[in-house]
């Protein structure tokens, strides 16, 4: 029987998935997706490997030639790997197989008591195995193993002791010869051994004298142990009577044993006894198997080895490590504890002292309420947890750690990587969540007892076990369920780990101002940001990309962008309002809100909802004319963009009316052209180097339009697209003249000032590229990680969008293997937000659906049909093989002597030919079994003169022994 049991460590690994479920189900955040689904797959993987692991071993027991029921003896077992696949770290008691290959043993000895007189069972031996990980200890009983335990036998001193049931049939009388006795005197023959000269009578009688000895003669025992009877009383009998059989077996005597079920007849010697306490072992009760259980031992311990200790300063290395990854706490303090890392390696490896708990229990203690206290108040839970968890590590790494606190500092190292994960987003989380998989699994085949001394020998299973557990862990993540609600309420919230949530900080630029280099933060969240769906058929396959308009920007002055406030007057048909504090507020009709501008009305096209984040910006796309809002108010600037009355803390939904004509409101505002050259031509003070970069660019061109196509032209061909541009200290100049890199934000920025050198003017606008499609839902998901920056340039009396940043971050930029391998880095980046961090509910649905649309009836039949004539022409071929390898081997083994022939019509009649046999006896054999097969022995005689007379067969005799051999299958074939 086969059963597994959690260990220590098991119920340790099922807390932390619970953990990790808990935390990822109620956040979203799917590196702890990941990381429930690599713990709750190292469970699943740890039962199933484990139970594999133990299915093929087979046991068998050897005991000692003579085993005495209740003495203390050695029982052997070996254990065979009867299965086609290895077994590793197989253990019966102290016995531990690191590997067992399949057809290979190894033998396991133990004192073992048999508890019972004959058949005993051995009971309570478990084959254990904690393969892979120690999750779980599976066990398997070894049962169909038996032994024998001879009666016991008690010392017997004097016949008289004897209360067996024994009757002599014969008197013993003295005979001459090597005894105790003396049976006379005589003279000294020649013969004589010297030893044997009586030396006081032969001086007494002046001849010389020799003692003569005499043995008890042979006498018959006749011991009766009838109407046994059972239980203990039963046990007593035997046991006289195997004693008293001793005891006349010592003597010399003849004796023999009469139960009522056979007996043992007359015999002596030691062989005689043998045999005699056999039968008795086997009298009664003893026939039947009876279980003696050996007592159950406490299993494989916990190890705790250098090479354990060694390891777990590497997972702390490596949990430390990502600690790096969290974007809330700094490298500063990072970076002042490394160094406690490597000295307490060097501590424990030359186990120096550290400190008493008097020295270590009140800092721990002062750490404890400073967290409570003041730092989770004032620096966030996030930041307080993971002080904490430094602390620990550090306390861990330089204090003396005992055997039993080992599973406590994995326990640490768990958390640590638990909060590392829910506190970042970044790609290089991949790399630190391999290395403590590897940490974790090594760690976890250490700690549990099992031994590396060959790595050849563990490397392969512990290498399935690990695929096993990424494959399941992918399984995992890609099917569990995702929440969809617009706002996460939950615990974890508050640890900062719901990474997922928008957060107003991150994108509250589109309102007021955009600082270069500001987008870099945005660009790692993948926080989701609203949805955008269509409201007119988009017709088969993708749509394109959307560019969603945000916030628009008209004054620069060097470092960042900001939005001047101009009050103007603009017309809403033949009335006239004055802007205040540069909002002009929208009229509204029922739940329209129309803004003022040329162009006729087209139907409703898009529908916008927001999650919850405290802006104000009303995102639009292209030519807007009015938008259905059911409630709030709506004003636009000079910019030409749109915002609320007040943020959309609880998310919003309103659907955008397009127009026919220009897409901006400027055609309502008074002295528009005027506002232009003064609002949208302003330049800060900056590098001369600059007006000289605009004017080689734009001097071959002739109108605003080719200025602007042509900056457009150069920065998407000659510079470098790059996410990692966050340094606050970069400047224009430096983008253009120095790196030649960046992101978004410094390209529409260089964009728009190089026009405006040229005479255009030109305004930034931070916006979303919505690039994202979910066929399932028919909509555009944005999300933080896609916000970017673009620029708007007054060319032909309208506004033109131009778009300088490279497409995907590809352009044709100085420094190629390293400009190529940072995009490469991008396009790793942007996959990894996208279908990693960004893998939600909506997500899951649009897998799930392009799957189903892809996975089809008529594809699937149309793959299975162009698949099946290749495939179908493979097995035909090797079906062709196979047959000729049969033809091949049959003809090899096929007989052609006349006795083989003969021989294999012998084995279908069941007469098989042993090992030992001649032909001839065979064929003996097969007559005085069935004796209407005596042609057989006439066909062998025709056999050897065939094959031993060196002149082969006449032609009459080859007749007559293929008649012979027609007849013997005839009879055969009739017999069968």
């Amino acid at each position: 029987m086969r059963r597994s049991r959690l260990t220590r460590l098991g119920w340790g690994a099922t807390g932390m998935a619970a953990l990790s479920m808990a935390a990822s189900f109620s956040t979203g955040n799917n590196l702890l997706y990941v990381l429930f689904g690599v713990v709750t797959s190292s469970l699943a993987v740890s039962w199933l490997l484990g139970r594999v692991n133990i299915s093929g071993i087979k046991a068998e027991a050897f005991q000692p030639d003579q085993v005495f029921r209740g003495d203390l003896f050695t029982l052997r077992l070996r254990l065979t790997n009867a299965g086609r696949l290895p077994s590793f770290g197989i253990r019966v008691r102290e016995a531990l197989a690191a590997r067992l290959g399949p057809g290979e043993g190894f033998e396991a000895a133990f004192p073992f008591t048999f508890r019972h007189r004959g058949r005993n069972a051995v009971a309570g031996v478990d084959l254990e195995s904690l393969f892979p990980f120690g999750f779980f200890r599976h066990a398997a009983s070894l049962t169909g193993l038996e032994g024998t335990a001879l009666p016991r036998m008690r010392e017997v001193h004097a016949e008289a002791e004897i209360t067996a049931d024994a009757s002599l049939t014969g008197r013993p009388r003295p005979k001459k010869g090597r005894g105790d006795e003396l049976f006379g005197i005589r003279e000294y023959d020649t013969s004589d051994d010297s030893r044997l000269i009586n030396w006081k009578l032969s001086a007494k009688q002046d001849k010389t004298l020799v003692n003569e000895y005499c043995v008890a003669g042979d006498s018959r025992v006749t011991i009766r142990l009838e109407n046994l009877g059972t239980g203990e009383p039963a046990e007593l009998r035997v046991t006289e009577a195997a004693s008293a059989f001793r005891w006349y077996i010592d003597t010399g005597a003849e004796v023999r044993l009469v139960t009522s079920e056979g007996g043992v007849d007359y015999g002596k010697g030691l062989l005689h006894l043998d045999k005699a306490l056999r039968f008795l072992a086997l009298l009664g009760e003893g026939k039947s198997v009876r279980p003696s259980t050996l007592q159950a031992s406490a299993g494989p311990a916990v190890a705790d080895t250098p090479a354990l200790r060694r390891w777990t300063f590497f997972g702390t290395a490596i949990v430390y490590a990502s600690l790096f990854l969290v974007d809330e706490i700094g490298t500063k303090p990072l970076l002042a504890l490394l160094p406690a890392v490597p000295l307490g390696w060097a501590l424990h490896e030359k186990k120096v002292w550290r400190g008493s708990r008097l020295f270590w229990d009140p800092i721990s203690a002062a750490v404890l309420i400073y967290i409570l206290a003041l730092d989770w108040r004032y620096f966030g839970v996030a930041v307080a947890n993971v002080h904490l968890v430094l602390y620990l590590l550090v306390n861990r790494a330089v204090n003396d750690v005992k055997p039993n606190e080992l599973a406590q500092w994995f326990l640490i190292l768990f958390l640590g990587f638990f909060l590392a994960s829910g506190l970042t987003l970044t790609p290089w989380y991949f790399l630190v969540f391999l290395l403590y998989i590897a940490f974790a699994g090594v760690w976890l085949c250490l700690a549990s007892g099992l031994e590396f001394s060959e790595r050849r020998d563990w490397l392969p299973g512990l290498g399935a076990g690990v695929v096993g557990v990424l494959a399941l862990a992918s399984l995992l993540f890609f099917f569990s369920p995702r929440r969809d609600s617009f706002r996460h309420i939950n615990p974890f919230t508050a640890m900062g780990i719901d990474k997922l949530q928008p957060k107003a900080s991150t994108v509250a630029g589109f309102g007021d101002g955009v600082s270069l280099g500001w987008y870099g933060e945005l660009k790692r969240s993948s926080s989701r940001m609203m949805r955008v769906r269509p409201l007119m058929p988009t017709g088969p396959g993708e749509p394109p990309p959307l560019y969603v308009r945000g916030a628009a920007f008209d004054e620069f002055d060097g470092r960042r962008w900001k939005k001047s406030k101009a009050d103007f007057v603009y017309r809403y048909g033949k009335n006239k309002y004055n802007a205040v504090g540069g909002r002009a507020w929208t009229p509204r009709q029922g739940e329209l809100l129309r803004f003022p501008g040329k162009g006729s009305d087209l139907p409703p096209v898009l529908e916008f909802i927001y999650y919850p984040v405290n802006l104000t910006v009303l995102f639009t796309v292209g030519a807007v004319n009015a938008v259905v809002l059911p409630s709030g108010a709506v004003y636009f600037d000079h910019t030409d963009s749109a915002y609320l009355a007040s943020p959309y803390t609880r998310g919003l939904r309103y659907t955008l009316v397009p127009r026919q004509g220009e897409a901006g409101f400027g055609s309502a505002i008074e002295g528009y052209d005027a506002m232009i050259a003064s609002r949208f031509l302003q330049l800060p003070d900056s590098d001369p180097r600059v007006a000289e970069l605009a004017a080689r660019i734009t001097g071959n061109s002739r109108t605003d339009m080719e200025k602007a196509k042509a900056v457009e032209a150069h920065l998407r061909r000659s510079y470098a697209y790059s996410t990692y541009s966050t340094s606050r200290q970069k400047t224009l100049p430096d983008f253009l003249f120095k790196d030649r890199k960046g992101n978004c934000e410094f390209f529409a920025t260089a964009a728009a000032v190089l026009l405006r050198h040229a005479g255009v003017p030109t305004r930034l606008v931070t916006g979303f590229l919505a690039s994202e499609w979910n066929e399932y839902g028919r909509f555009y998901d944005v999300r933080q990680g896609q916000a970017h920056a673009w620029v708007e340039a007054y060319a032909g009396g309208r506004w033109v969008t131009l778009e300088p940043t490279p497409a995907s971050g590809f352009s044709l930029a100085r420094d190629a293997f390293f400009s190529r391998l940072e995009r490469m880095m991008n396009a790793l980046e942007l996959r990894w937000y996208r279908h990693v961090i960004g893998y939600d509910s909506y997500s899951q649905r649009d897998t799930f659906f392009r799957l189903s649309q892809t996975l089809t009836k008529e594809r699937v039949l149309g793959w299975i049909k162009t698949a099946g004539r290749p495939v179908g022409v493979l097995a035909v071929l090797a079906g062709l093989l196979l047959l000729l390898a049969r033809v091949r081997q049959g003809l090899r083994a096929r007989p052609t002597t006349l006795y083989g022939r003969a021989s294999r019509l012998l084995e279908k009649a069941g007469v098989a030919r042993e090992p030992s046999m001649t032909p001839l006896e065979h064929a003996l054999k097969a007559r005085s079994s069935r004796p209407e097969l005596e042609p057989v022995v006439e066909l062998v005689e025709l056999h050897y003169r065939e094959r031993y007379s060196g002149k082969g067969l006449a032609a009459a005799e080859v007749e007559k022994a293929e008649a012979l051999m027609e007849r013997v299958r005839s009879l055969v074939t009739r017999g069968a």
